[in-house]
């Protein structure tokens, strides 16, 4: 069965412990993660970088920008239009959203 990652960064190296792939119990996992995935879904150019740095074949990673265009997005809108669309389908399931935002520190 192939294995897909949404890979956001290095846990190890948010936690300013090392790189990808250190030595550590923390590095050591996330590596074990990226060599057996097929393939890795990353949100920027500065992830796959960070993961080609780390060895990882180009072939096995997929960016997907993170981002919304600001000039055809107008967030009030789109939130009074979800809200008045979804008001009356309370039983169906919504998006939603688990993770943390935080400056781009490798930028």
């Amino acid at each position: 069965m192939p294995l897909f990652l949404d890979y956001n960064g290095s846990e190890v190296w948010i936690g300013n412990t090392g790189t990808v792939g250190d030595d550590s119990a923390a590095g050591r996992f996330e590596r074990l993660n990226l060599d057996a995935e097929n393939r890795i879904f990353v949100v920027s150019d500065v992830e796959r970088r960070n993961l080609l740095r780390a060895g990882i074949t180009d072939e096995k990673i997929i960016v997907i920008q993170n981002g919304v265009d600001t000039e055809s997005f107008a967030p009030a809108l789109a939130v009074r239009q979800f809200a008045e669309s979804w008001a009356s389908r309370k039983t169906r399931p919504s998006p939603d959203f688990v993770g943390t935002f935080g400056p781009c520190m490798a930028c």
